[in-house]
């Protein structure tokens, strides 16, 4: 995603939700007149500030719901593959909505959940919700948000959605999957350490950069990419 969208951070003032280890941030601020990372895991803003950061690029620990930012503050808002973690996904957006300047875009990724065919449970166990096109419509509508363009991404050799990113998870990634609806199961998993809850999850397909393709209109890829701007 971020290599793909480099022209797009050239002299901006971008925030990147959800930075974890800091290469995506690290990518943008080559681009970017000023760079914020964001992450909910301290250990992964400790390691970024470690590595990366510089007088173009911070990392600060936040949560989407609360961020530590005046309004009208960036001209670019990445939002890659977080908004299926999130229990209460109108308030993430509408402080995002709040950060954005009037021009400015938020670029937002997720999986592409009308190509799940166990439509009761997200693909991934750890997701909260994963949206179908008018779904996500809907939802980006409700906060103020107006979809201009829609890229596609998957695998070199793919063709739709059986044959995808997701690499043919498991059957007991699937139950899994609907084990955790429950807010019980997903709350003492959270609590487990970050080893244990992979060993769970199982591993997913490793997909090199090059063997990734983004297209525009490509609305039955894995994961739907959406770049977005203010409707007010």
């Amino acid at each position: 995603n971020y290599h793909f969208f480099r022209e797009r951070f050239r002299g901006k003032i971008v925030l990147d939700i959800g930075c974890g280890a800091g290469y995506g941030s690290s990518l943008i601020s080559s681009y970017a007149s000023k760079t914020t990372g964001l992450d909910t895991s301290s250990a992964a803003v400790n390691y970024c500030r470690n590595k990366y950061q510089s007088e173009s690029i911070t990392f600060n620990v936040a949560r989407v719901e609360s961020l530590p930012f005046r309004d009208s503050t960036f001209d670019v808002i990445c939002f890659f593959e977080v908004i299926e973690h999130l229990r209460k996904p109108d308030i993430g957006l509408r402080e995002i909505h709040r950060l954005l300047r009037g021009t400015g875009i938020m670029i937002l990724s997720t999986p592409n959940a009308d190509g799940n065919p166990y439509r009761f449970s997200p693909i991934y166990p750890f997701h909260e919700r994963e949206y179908t096109m008018n779904e996500l419509r809907e939802l980006l509508l409700s906060n103020g948000f107006i979809i201009n363009e829609i890229y596609g991404k998957r695998v070199k050799g793919d063709k739709d959605s059986d044959e995808s990113m997701r690499g043919n998870l498991p059957l007991k990634l699937r139950l899994l999957g609907l084990v955790m609806r429950s807010r019980l199961v997903r709350t003492m998993v959270r609590l487990l350490p970050q080893k244990v809850r992979s060993l769970i999850g199982g591993q997913t397909r490793q997909v090199p950069e090059s063997d990734v393709i983004i297209r525009s209109g490509d609305i039955n890829a894995d994961d739907r990419i959406f770049l977005c701007t203010k409707k007010d």
